[in-house]
């Protein structure tokens, strides 16, 4: 279902863009033109085995923003198999989709019955901000999926008590790949996974849990060092919420609904509508 749905989605913006402005983007689309442009590159260099321009060229295209290189760079994987192909990324992407609902409910299902597992999978499914990112070459979909799989695997381990070696090296992976698509999720979820391990004993021992976060940690580090990238996404990280403020104020200049209406009314337009102020919305004074 969850599959189908966002291919039929896809489907339709492709009409719509189409129709709209020619182009198989959705309508307005920048940073989806440019990955696909760019995944195409990368695509090309792969395909004549120039591996070792690969990572010189997202440098060269993006300069110093790592977190986003990572669109291009899996999709001129894709691209080297099937063919530079807009439609091809835009199914890619709804399988990733598809991956997300499909480890929600797994995810649910370890912590809860059949039934309401099936539920948490179902509103997934049909998320329409889900079908939407499922549906475009966008970054917001390989976070999410990746976040998933490393909240499956994590919630999997605590819950069994146990983690397969494999299943230890694809958790530190995909947190690992996350910063190469956005530096503040890959921290949230390496603190969420620490996090996790020191709050819950693995097979009854601290030593084991101290040990597992160690592993992690010293994995994640080993990761995203073999990009020689350590310093930039500390950097990155210690200056979030300089950045977060600076981003708030910009949505308040911009967004004059931030300081029209209020708190319910953003709630319930969260489901269709992709406000940046859904997340953080400034108030002011808490006294008055």
């Amino acid at each position: 279902m969850a599959w189908g749905t966002r291919l039929l989605f896809m489907a339709a913006i492709v009409m719509v863009a189409e129709l709209t402005w020619d182009r198989p983007f959705y309508v307005g689309a920048v940073d989806a033109t440019r990955y696909h442009r760019v995944a195409s590159e990368i695509s090309q260099l792969l395909a004549a085995g120039n591996f070792q321009q690969v990572f010189p060229h997202l440098a060269g295209e993006y300069l110093e923003h790592t977190d986003n290189y990572g669109v291009p760079f899996v999709l001129g994987f894709v691209y080297t198999f099937t063919g530079s192909s807009v439609i091809v990324a835009k199914v890619f992407m709804t399988l990733m989709g598809a991956g997300t609902a499909f480890f929600s409910y797994k995810t649910a299902k370890l912590i809860t019955d059949e039934s309401t597992a099936r539920l948490a999978g179902i509103l997934i499914a049909f998320f329409p901000l889900s079908l939407f990112y499922s549906s475009v070459i966008l970054k917001e979909e390989f976070v999410v999926f990746l976040s998933m799989v490393g909240i499956f695997l994590l919630t999997k381990s605590v819950v069994k008590g146990r983690i397969k070696l494999w299943e230890l090296a694809v958790l530190i992976s995909s947190v690992s790949i996350l910063f190469l698509f956005r530096t503040a999720a890959g921290a949230l979820m390496v603190s969420l996974v620490v996090g996790i391990y020191f709050m819950n004993r693995i097979k009854g021992s601290v030593l084991i849990s101290l040990s597992m976060s160690t592993i992690i940690i010293l994995g994640f580090f080993y990761f995203i060092d073999a990009f020689g990238e350590v310093d930039y996404y500390v950097e990155r990280v210690s200056g979030v919420f300089d950045y977060s403020e600076a981003r708030i104020r910009s949505i308040a200049q911009e967004n004059t609904m931030a300081s029209i209406v209020g708190i319910p009314t953003f709630v319930v337009l969260s489901f269709i509508a992709p406000f940046p102020s859904m997340v953080y919305l400034p108030l002011g004074n808490p006294s008055t």
